[in-house]
């Protein structure tokens, strides 16, 4: 996604967000909640405009700032996975004929709701007692968003391995042993990640974000599409 584009759609979304909750500072939608509204509302394109199937935004959830402090300590470190899943559940009819905002805020009232200590120790009390839960129906379709952004992949600093240098300064997009591209791929065996999509960060040299995804063969070819005709 270019670094304007992404720009003007967020600023665009929080306008609609303030509006359609009467000007309460509260109300905004995060660039990673733009972000996961823009890739559900992609991801399912295949789908009709009329249809009332469930769709599940699953968006990956850190939980390390909800744990700190008795289960996470600042003076010991802890070197895993601290996530979980926070879910918006909505219809196909409502992420395709609504503005963006309206899955963007439905992203974030999820984070607000499902991300405090209160509900991460309910989620798990209900996971200890009868296995991991699926939320939703039997006929739903999970779009699932995974952000590394605060991974800062593309701040990782290789100069120290440059040689020579392959373009002047003035004509380099980027600074020095910056990254200019980072491919995430996903390896799985018995299990399905179709839908799921990984937010690989901003670059280092115009600010885009680097997003990608598994779909089904041909639906990238009418997202291309869709970007090109700003018709998403």
């Amino acid at each position: 996604m270019p670094a304007a584009y992404l720009k003007k759609l967020k600023l665009s979304v929080n306008q609609e967000v303030v509006a359609q909750h009467a000007g309460k500072g509260t109300a905004f939608a995060s660039e990673g909640d733009v972000v996961s509204a823009f890739i559900a509302r992609l991801f399912i394109r295949h789908l009709p405009n009329t249809s009332n199937q469930t769709i599940v935004v699953m968006n990956a959830f850190g939980m390390r700032s909800a744990l700190a402090g008795d289960c996470l300590p600042s003076d010991r470190a802890y070197v895993g996975n601290a996530v979980t899943g926070v879910l918006a559940i909505l219809s196909a009819k409502e992420i395709l004929t609504n503005p963006l905002s309206y899955t963007a805020w439905a992203v974030r009232k999820a984070i607000i709701d499902q991300g405090s200590r209160e509900q991460l120790e309910a989620r798990v009390a209900v996971q200890k007692a009868m296995g991991f839960p699926l939320y939703g129906d039997g006929g739903m379709q999970m779009v699932t968003v995974s952000n590394w952004s605060k991974a800062k992949f593309f701040e990782a600093d290789f100069s120290a391995a440059v040689i020579q240098n392959g373009a002047n300064s003035n004509a380099r997009p980027g600074r020095l042993g910056k990254p200019s591209f980072v491919m995430g791929d996903t390896i799985s065996k018995g299990l399905s990640v179709r839908n799921a999509s990984n937010v690989v960060g901003r670059d280092d040299a115009d600010g885009d974000v680097w997003l990608g995804g598994v779909l089904r063969k041909g639906l990238w070819t009418k997202i291309a599409e869709a970007l090109e005709t700003d018709s998403y």
